[in-house]
């Protein structure tokens, strides 16, 4: 495996490479993302009522309120626009997917995710259930189910003839002996998500780029004929 400052001068230079504006479409990437959060902070603002009203009432009285019509089409409309954000993220990755193989990017690629959006709901399904399980022995198996099943997405992208099965079980694969790996490469850009919350997303737009390509990089380099995994079972 190529180390991981190897990788990020290697998105440096893609980037710079890349004809396409990084800025232009990462700031499209963020503002979606910012409105499709205050829009589900609103939605959640009844059922946080709701719960704050019945553990009130459940308190004092004993028993909660009634559910508020307005909980359950809030909660549909969060479901849909939580999957719609997810397929989104899904076609950022695919523009930093495209970027790392020196393919042309651009814009457009934020709906990439689209052309394979049932495919990409049950690989979330599937491996929400198997992080699920494993996360009931214990919370150390749950992470590192985690980080098993990180590359099914590029995965997806990058192999489209695969199925949502086939792709996880890929991941696992090319994963075996190299979670540590992307452990501490999340844990090289964890300065700078905290940065980019400090200042409201500003810094991602410059940092994020940079941050997406490496991981793109990453999956592409254990992808590469000339890594070695192991088929194994999920």
């Amino acid at each position: 495996m190529t180390d991981r400052y190897i990788l990020k001068n290697r998105a440096k230079a893609r980037l710079s490479e890349t004809k396409s504006s990084p800025m232009q479409i990462t700031v499209v990437y963020l503002l979606i993302s910012f409105v499709v959060s205050i829009i589900i902070g609103k939605l959640n603002e009844p059922v946080t009522t709701w719960l704050l009203n019945a553990l009130d009432f459940y308190h004092y009285k004993g028993f909660a309120p009634k559910i508020s019509p307005l909980i359950i089409p809030s909660y549909m409309f969060i479901i849909v626009l939580e999957t719609l954000m997810r397929v989104v993220s899904v076609g950022y990755m695919s523009y930093a997917l495209g970027v790392a193989h020196r393919k042309p990017v651009r814009l457009e690629n934020l709906g990439d995710g689209f052309y394979r959006f049932w495919k990409l709901i049950a690989i979330f399904i599937l491996t929400w259930f198997f992080i699920l399980l494993w996360s009931l022995l214990f919370i150390i198996p749950g992470i590192v189910a985690m980080y098993r099943y990180r590359l099914a997405y590029y995965i997806a992208l990058d192999r489209p003839e695969l199925s949502p099965l086939e792709c996880i079980r890929e991941s696992k694969r090319l994963m075996h002996g190299f979670k540590l790996d992307l452990f501490m490469l999340d844990l090289s850009f964890l300065g700078w998500h905290i940065l980019g919350s400090l200042t409201f997303g500003i810094a991602l737009i410059f940092k994020l780029p940079y941050i997406e390509v490496t991981y793109a990089l990453f999956y592409i380099e254990l992808a590469s004929p000339e890594s070695s995994g192991n088929e194994q079972t999920i």
